[in-house]
């Protein structure tokens, strides 16, 4: 099965969360832009903690814990609006 994506916009902001499948779905990578850049911003595997992934509840928990790696000079909360949707 091909990869799938969520796109997820507010604020200015673009997260794309990219999905793979293996056994189970899993989140293969995540990529975002701020405002007003052009290009993505891949944020790095090992600094997201999945909480809990479940695309049957459509449940996604994810943390990014960045403390060493300027990626984005704004610290922002992520808090959808779409009916069902939890924040990133």
């Amino acid at each position: 099965m091909p990869p799938e994506a969520l796109l997820f916009n507010g604020g200015g902001y673009t997260i794309e969360v990219v999905i793979g499948f293996l056994d189970e779905p899993v989140i293969a990578q995540v990529r975002f832009t701020p405002p007003g850049a052009k290009d993505w911003a891949s944020l790095p595997r090992d600094l997201l903690r999945i909480e809990k992934f479940d695309m049957k509840k459509s449940i996604l928990i994810m943390h990014f814990s960045n403390k060493t790696i300027q990626i984005c000079r704004l610290h922002f909360p992520f808090l959808p609006t779409t009916p069902g949707a939890s924040s990133l």
